[in-house]
């Protein structure tokens, strides 16, 4: 009887090993045909096809707003996109100039110290800081008028662009630019869902700057043209194969991630690796992406204020997690270059760590608080109120 019943249970055994052993050669087979598919389908289906499975529904949806009108931003055909003038969204007030200022401000040549700022949402303020609480508006005073044209996503080089528009209209004492240590990401990108399809928010196009023979050439697409019929947008795709650098980012999309098998591989791995980053350092074999072509346009930046009579300051922000470490590679490269080209600019890290109030200075990972804002403002005056003297200012 004993020995019938382990008789029993042996050939169960036998038949969930061979069980499991048909459903391993399953899936092996699965995900060789993945393999290949992922291989031989680019060259049978169109690249639309693939970018509208690229583009989540969302990104679709801002798109057709962008174009529309029907956004904070709108297109722009220098900067690709740009404050909605005259607009109020989510609590933030843009003017007659799309400036998010807080007192009046005209053309005319004005009787107050002028102070420009050019940036991203960090210098916006976005919805995290009301009007009366950006950095412009913490600085002005009896003897100092602002214009906050900082643009959400703005990269350096259209901060470049807008920088010479408002130059042009508008009279200036000092601009100030800020940036940030992942600003120079942007540099070689047009399309900024290919920095990763998590940007389903800002669908949008941009013009670049490329080096030749040492001196900066633009690349500027028709935004309208190209975006409208995305994602049935083969000009579109053929503009971006041949000019932007983060073009293969969809390229690999069409090959690993677009079957099931490939596509958990290709999450798994993202994952590992921002958990890598975030709890085993691997952030610190980071690199300056994009470093000369970033040199070339602060050293731009600085000849065009000169040319206009202007001082121009250079902000530094750091993320939350570059100001709680002592030392962050690419936050410390980007410091260094703009030392090495004798820049004018604030350490915005090193002003945090003097801190000893009680208040947060971060709203998330990336943009600032009021009293942020405050401590920057407060730094900036001394440098707002000596704009005519000679020679940088030391960054610190």
């Amino acid at each position: 009887m004993e020995k019938s019943q382990r008789q029993i249970c042996w050939k169960e055994m036998v038949k969930a090993s061979g069980a499991a052993r048909r459903f391993l050669i399953f899936c092996a087979g699965l995900v060789i045909l993945e393999l290949v598919l992922s291989q031989v389908l680019p060259h049978l289906l169109s690249e639309t096809r693939y970018l509208a499975a690229y583009l989540p529904w969302q990104s679709l949806h801002q798109t057709r707003r962008f174009l529309n009108n029907e956004l904070d931003v709108v297109p722009d055909p220098a900067c690709g996109w740009r404050n909605k003038r005259n607009a109020t969204w989510l609590g933030i007030h843009y003017d007659a100039f799309g400036s998010r200022s807080y007192g009046g401000i005209s053309q005319d040549m004005p009787r107050k110290r002028r102070v420009i700022f050019l940036g991203d949402s960090r210098v916006n303020g976005y919805t995290y800081v009301n009007n009366s609480q950006t950095i412009n508006a913490c600085l002005e005073d009896d003897s100092v008028e602002t214009l906050n044209m900082a643009t959400p996503f703005y990269g350096p080089d259209q901060m470049y662009i807008a920088m010479g528009e408002t130059l042009r209209n508008f009279t200036s004492d000092v601009v100030v630019i800020g940036l940030g240590s992942g600003s120079e990401q942007l540099l070689d990108c047009h399309y900024i869902p290919f920095l990763g399809r998590q940007e389903y928010g800002v669908p949008f196009l941009k013009p670049c700057y490329t080096l030749r023979d040492g001196q900066l050439v633009l690349q500027a697409p028709d935004i309208q043209a190209l975006l409208r019929p995305v994602p049935d947008a083969p000009a579109l795709l053929r503009y971006l194969s041949t000019h932007d650098n983060h073009y293969e980012r969809f390229k690999a999309f069409q090959s690993w991630e677009c079957t099931p098998f490939l596509a958990a591989f290709s999450c798994a791995r993202a994952a590992g690796m921002r958990m890598g980053k975030k709890f085993a350092g691997w952030q610190r074999t980071e690199t300056l992406k994009n470093g000369e072509l970033m040199r070339a346009l602060v050293r731009a930046i600085e000849a065009l204020g000169k040319a206009h009579n202007a001082e121009v300051v250079f902000l530094l922000f750091p993320s939350l997690a570059e100001f709680q470490e002592d030392t962050h590679p690419v936050y410390d490269r980007t410091a260094m270059l703009l030392r090495q080209e004798t820049a004018t600019f604030l350490d915005i890290r090193v002003i945090f760590k003097k801190y000893r109030g009680n208040e947060p200075l971060f709203a998330d990972d990336r943009h600032i608080t009021c009293t942020a804002n405050r401590l920057i403002a407060g730094t900036l005056k001394h440098i707002v109120s000596d704009a005519d003297r000679e020679g940088p200012v030391i960054g610190r």
